[in-house]
């Protein structure tokens, strides 16, 4: 069961892909504008969408940080093998992603994504929806842009 709501909210929380407002602060003056580093963090985004969507094992392991934890709403942690692990379980389906309010806050070699995501999920015992507000953070390190830390928290279930 732990897996099964750690995988649920694991799902919610990276599969963001709207409206962004971005912030750039370098520590060594950095002729890179936030705007360039808004999209490179964005394309990360899709690669992970796309690595959970193909249960592709390898590329997570690319995208995330060897010390990479996610923390479920529960306060469930889970390390980075247990995280694929469950994002590659094949008793899960992702369906329907609906992503609101995120935000892309981008300061030198780290950047921090907030957003709400609205998601329907199956599985063997049947689908289910969940309203998830959820915080990611990729951090550069040697030039390689990895997800270090992940946190969802449950709000109330919206129907419309």
């Amino acid at each position: 069961m732990k897996i099964l709501s750690a995988f649920f909210c694991v799902m919610v929380l990276l599969l963001t892909s709207c409206e962004q407002k971005t912030y750039n602060t370098t520590s060594e003056g950095s002729s890179q504008n936030a705007s360039q580093q808004e999209q490179e963090i964005k394309n990360l985004l899709n690669e992970w969408t796309t690595a959970i969507t193909q249960q592709d094992a390898e590329a997570l392991n690319r995208l995330a940080a060897d010390e990479h934890f996610f923390t479920g709403f529960d306060g469930t942690m889970l390390t980075k093998q247990d995280n694929i692990a469950s994002l590659t379980n094949p008793m899960f389906h992702i369906g329907a992603i609906e992503t609101q309010d995120v935000k892309v806050h981008t300061y030198a070699d780290a950047a921090v994504i907030t957003g709400k995501a609205n998601l329907t999920m199956t599985a063997e015992s049947g689908s289910s929806k969940s309203s998830t507000r959820f915080t990611q953070t990729w951090i550069r390190n040697n030039g390689v842009w990895q997800l270090v830390a992940e946190h969802t928290s449950n709000l109330p279930l919206v129907t419309k």
